[in-house]
């Protein structure tokens, strides 16, 4: 009895203990259910957040660079025309045309690029030159026509837009450059259109000032030579850059060397003729005659004065005794040789053609001689020879032909056409003078020491048309029986003596032709006439 109330009370016990140790557990669970819920309340929602560095959408790029630094590159596309921005990374690869690692100093402003670069973030992956792009050095301005935006190799053709990329001569984008002549020009280009004109070499100037006449002509290292009067109101002369060699050439002035000339890109540098000195040339004048007085300008000089004169034109005026007064205008511009043709004093003489008709109508005479003698001088005047004249000092003549325009022959030797002045000395020449459509005529010229005689014209007679007569024989017809009677004697002679004055004036009125054939045609049909008349 004892045993089992102990029992019992270790029960209780036990589960006294359990359910205070339950109350315990339970009082701990909720006490922490209870915080946890507080705060919960408290707090924000947290959101989740995704690395974009693990996102990117890859695009390429053809295009010119305008503008770079170490970080950075601006290009323009040429696909769409915009202008865009690229960041240069550490592990951006560099590129050149064969796709060989390089510095980025190898990319630079004008260069024609393709581009790999992040959308998103616009950095690029690749930068490379563009395998298809050409490149061309040997330009100079000459080659590119900017009316038409064109630029021609021979018979290759380039094109250029507004989407052009201009280059000057220190690698920085410019506006449209006119681009002259002596220029050197960096062409980029893909197919047959150009993206990039680079002005690697600007042209200099020339520029002459102090001019004391505007005529004449720059020379530049003895291989260009321009005039004066075609570089325009400023007188400017487009030069390559470099060391020149200048000749400057003033009409009426010495030489002026300029030599070692620098010529920077865009200079202007300028040539002063301030010291130009005026240059004198000498005039010669040879005569015939010693005794004489020359006059140039309302200058008078002797016959041995030696005569230095600047550049420009005169009036040379020689009187000599005997002579006819002579008046010439000269042109100085080098040393120069005059030999006046002078006139002597005398009445013109004319000789009129005549003509002496034979009984059988026969000219005597082919062509007439007339001399005249002409009031006006000619003269023939060379920088260092004369032109029309033999260097001998003889008897001077003048020669012409009606026509003018005859073909001279003095002994044979070709002197030119008429009008020409001869020069020749004392003797006798064999003259022969032939024109096209006319008879040839020659005589003997004698050039005596006191013939006054100067001046020679001869007329020359146009070559025969030759017109044969045609004669034509009536056929013969047998009249039908009976047979007419003869006509009276008396009216056949009549007959006879009418046709043969007909014939005798068609002989005199066409025989002074002279021509063999004709003569011959005529005799036959008188032949002939009188045969059907007998």
């Amino acid at each position: 009895m004892g045993s089992n109330r102990g029992f019992v009370n270790m029960i209780i016990a036990t589960g006294m203990i359990g359910v205070a140790t339950l109350s315990g557990f339970v009082y701990l669970g909720l006490s922490h259910f209870t915080n946890d819920s507080s705060a919960k309340t408290i707090e924000p929602p947290k959101t989740e957040t995704i690395d974009n560095s693990i996102i990117s959408i890859n695009s390429e790029l053809l295009g010119v660079v305008q503008y770079k630094t170490e970080d950075e590159l601006i290009v323009f596309d040429l696909q769409t025309g915009y202008t865009v921005r690229i960041e240069l990374a550490p592990q951006t690869w560099i590129k050149d045309q064969k796709e060989n690692p390089v510095p980025l100093d190898a990319i630079i402003p004008g260069e024609v690029v393709f581009i790999v670069y992040d959308k998103i973030t616009e950095v690029a992956s690749e930068v490379g030159v563009y395998f298809d792009r050409w490149l061309r050095t040997d330009v100079d301005g000459t080659y590119l026509n900017q009316n038409d935006q064109t630029l021609s190799f021979g018979e290759h053709s380039f094109f250029y837009n507004a989407g052009v990329t201009w280059i000057n001569s220190i690698g920085d984008v410019m506006e449209e450059y006119v681009v002259g002549a002596k220029d050197k020009l960096l062409i980029r280009g893909i197919g047959n259109q150009i993206v990039t004109i680079q002005v690697i070499d600007e042209h200099g100037f020339l520029q002459l000032v102090d001019l004391p006449a505007s005529t004449g002509r720059i020379e530049v290292n003895r291989n260009q030579q321009v005039k004066i009067e075609e570089l325009g109101d400023e007188f400017k002369l487009p030069v390559t850059t470099g060391t020149h060699d200048i000749v400057l050439y003033i009409d009426g002035y010495e030489q002026l060397n300029y030599n070692n000339i620098t010529i920077e890109s865009g200079q202007t540098y300028p040539i002063s003729a301030f010291d130009a000195k005026e240059e004198l040339y000498q005039l010669v004048v040879q005569l015939g005659i010693s005794d004489f007085t020359i006059k140039i300008n309302d200058s008078e000089y002797k016959p041995t004065d030696i005569i230095h004169l600047p550049y420009g034109q005169y009036i040379l005026e020689i009187e000599a005794e005997g002579y006819q007064p002579y008046s010439h205008s000269v042109s100085i511009v080098r040393d120069t040789v005059v030999r006046p043709v002078l006139q002597k004093e005398i009445t013109p003489v004319e000789e009129e053609p005549e003509e002496e008709i034979t009984e059988e109508g026969e000219t005597t005479e082919n062509n007439t001689e007339a001399t005249t003698e002409s009031g006006t001088n000619s003269s023939t005047s060379s920088n260092t020879t004369s032109s029309n004249s033999s260097t001998d000092v003889g008897h001077s003549i003048n020669l012409n032909t009606t026509p003018e325009g005859a073909k001279i022959f003095v002994d044979g030797v070709y002197k030119g056409l008429t009008p020409a002045s001869l020069t020749l000395d004392v003797g006798v020449y064999y003259v022969e003078l032939e024109k096209d459509g006319y008879e040839k005529y020659s005589t003997s010229l004698i050039i005596d020491s006191e013939d006054s005689k100067r001046n020679y014209l001869y007329m020359l007679i146009a070559q025969p048309i030759a017109i044969s007569p045609t004669v034509t024989q009536q056929p013969i017809i047998q009249a039908p029986e009976p047979t007419p009677e003869p006509e009276p004697i008396d009216q056949k002679l009549n007959q006879l003596l009418s046709q043969s004055q007909k014939l005798n004036q068609f002989k005199k009125t066409h025989h002074k032709r002279k021509h063999k054939k004709n003569n011959q045609n005529q005799m036959r049909a008188y032949q002939l006439l009188l045969l059907r008349f007998m």
